[in-house]
This record gives C-alpha cells, sequence and structure tokens, in this order.
C-alpha cells in the first residue's frame, strides 16, 4: 500500500469487502484528489494496527514492574509480564468505556494508584491493626508512623518542644471524630497527632489521591 509496485494482503478472520459505513480517505493521483473508501479489512488494519505498538509502550513506560523487578527466575518473569499487560488492559480499558472528562488520568497516576492498592489490599485484610501494620511496613519514608520523644509537647520550628511535664504525655488524635490519647505523629506533619487507625486511613487517601 505504500509504493504503486507492491500489493498488500491481508488475511482476515471477519468483515466483508462492502465499503459502506467506512470512513473516507483522499488520495492524490496525477494531480487529482480522488475520494474513496477502504473496504472493511482494510478499513480495520489502518485503525488498529499500532495497538499492539502502544501496549507495548504502555507496558515498558519506566518505573516499569519488569524493568523495576530484577530477577532470573522464570516463574517470577512471567507473572511479572502477565500483571504488567493486566496493568495497561485495565488502563485502556477504564479510559475507553468509564472515565469522562476530567475523570482521565495520566497512565503514571493509574500505575501509582494500583501500587498502592495492592499493598493496601484491603479485600485480603480483615483487620484495621493489621492492614496499618502492612502500610506502615511498605510506606514511603515521608509517611512513617513515629513515636513523639518523652516529655514532647509539640513541633514548632521544625524541632519537638520537650516541655511537658508528663514524661510520656498523651494527646487527643487531631483526626476528627477520634477520641484516641496517643504519642504518634506522621513524619509527613509532625505537627499533627495521629493514632495508628487513622494513620492506615491517611495513607490509604494518599493511595487514592483523595485528601
Amino acid at each position: 500500500m505504500k509504493e504503486p509496485k507492491y500489493v498488500m494482503k491481508i488475511m482476515a478472520t471477519g468483515g466483508n469487502m462492502f465499503t459502506e459505513g467506512c470512513r473516507e480517505v483522499n488520495r492524490v493521483v496525477n494531480n487529482v484528489t480522488k475520494t474513496f473508501s477502504y473496504p472493511w479489512p482494510v478499513e480495520t488494519h489502518f485503525l488498529y494496527r499500532h495497538a499492539v505498538d502502544d501496549h507495548n509502550n504502555l507496558r515498558h513506560a519506566l518505573p516499569s514492574i519488569e524493568d523495576t523487578w530484577r530477577t532470573d527466575r522464570w516463574p517470577c518473569r512471567v507473572f511479572a509480564f502477565i500483571l504488567a499487560v493486566s496493568e495497561v488492559n485495565c488502563y485502556l480499558a477504564k479510559k475507553h468505556w468509564c472515565w469522562s472528562g476530567n475523570e482521565k488520568e495520566t497512565y503514571s497516576a493509574f500505575r501509582k494508584k494500583l501500587a498502592f492498592e495492592l499493598i493496601n489490599n484491603i479485600a485480603a485484610v480483615s483487620s484495621p491493626c493489621i492492614q496499618v501494620d502492612r502500610l506502615v511496613a511498605h510506606s514511603p519514608n515521608a509517611h512513617q508512623l513515629e513515636t513523639a520523644p518523652k516529655h514532647a509537647a509539640k513541633w514548632r520550628n521544625r524541632q519537638w518542644v520537650n516541655t511537658a511535664k508528663q514524661m510520656y504525655q498523651t494527646y487527643r488524635c487531631s483526626t476528627p471524630g477520634c477520641k484516641k490519647r496517643i504519642r504518634t505523629v506522621c513524619s509527613c506533619e509532625r505537627g499533627v497527632w495521629m493514632c495508628r487507625e487513622c494513620h492506615g486511613q491517611h495513607l490509604f487517601n494518599l493511595g487514592s489521591g483523595s485528601n
């Protein structure tokens, strides 16, 4: 189809040789513009011939799980490939059928959310304590649950003010509606008191993009 002296052959398992419903294309032949439509097999070829390449480009976009997971074990490599293919399939399906307008997001943002959901697999964890422990163990250093030092009263000017009378002074969790008294904070904002359960919800909101 690229050169006049070459003939392209297409083997199709569906469609027909009719051109009804196919888009019109223009070609200039001897300085004359001709308009015609491809038959269905050729039409679908030109519409979807880049599907595999587009899929592979997304799958290999860094940081990809296949490049990040350095392993020579064949079962792990197969699993990484299947997981990466499923990841791209899910993204393209949501992009084509589910998202509309401002709901659409980049592949990088989608991949980040998926990673957090795999770490925080709520469907497989029934105990909130176990869920928090797993989240803290796998969360970035910027969101670690920390215990305030002895006599800690507040966090100011990027350091603890240790003026509390009691050595292990407790404070009410800053999350609205939570009445637990604790000595823990998240490393991302040490001026806010946060219990273990609220910290787990905090990490989940980060992964889902919620505030």
